[in-house]
């Protein structure tokens, strides 16, 4: 009798431990296999205007797609030539931009819009000007 509650004991903690490192392992590389972009801006102001710097980054595990990016709401997307670019892992994009109409000092979003798998997300930073 006491051999057999020693073995369930055994088998109830080895399931338990089995449970516990895929709880691990599938958590640690859910980070790994998703886009993850990072947005800079930087506005540089010239005696014909400003102009925005604008940095993109993909430091996840997985593809993304630029479908938009915006700028306090006014779409720059074309202007930067990024719509539909794919930016791989690791990958970035860099441009400069007139700044939006009316764009001034103070706080400031830059947001993207992005295709992943097949699911479309969005990211926002803000910066300063």
């Amino acid at each position: 009798m006491r051999t057999i509650i020693a073995e369930l004991a055994l088998v109830a903690m080895v399931i338990m431990g089995v449970g516990l490192a895929y709880s691990v392992f599938s958590s640690s590389t859910s980070a790994v296999t998703k886009a993850d972009l990072w947005a800079t801006v930087k506005p540089v102001y010239t005696s014909q205007g400003t102009y925005l710097d604008i940095s993109l980054k993909n430091t996840g595990g997985h593809p993304a797609t630029i479908q938009h990016v915006y700028i306090d709401d006014t779409e720059v997307t074309q202007s930067l030539g990024w719509g539909n670019t794919t930016l791989q892992p690791g990958g970035s994009l860099e441009n400069t931009v007139p700044a939006p109409s009316g764009f001034g000092s103070g706080q400031h979003i830059i947001k993207i819009v992005y295709g992943e798998g097949g699911v479309t997300k969005t990211v926002s930073y803000q910066f300063s000007a």
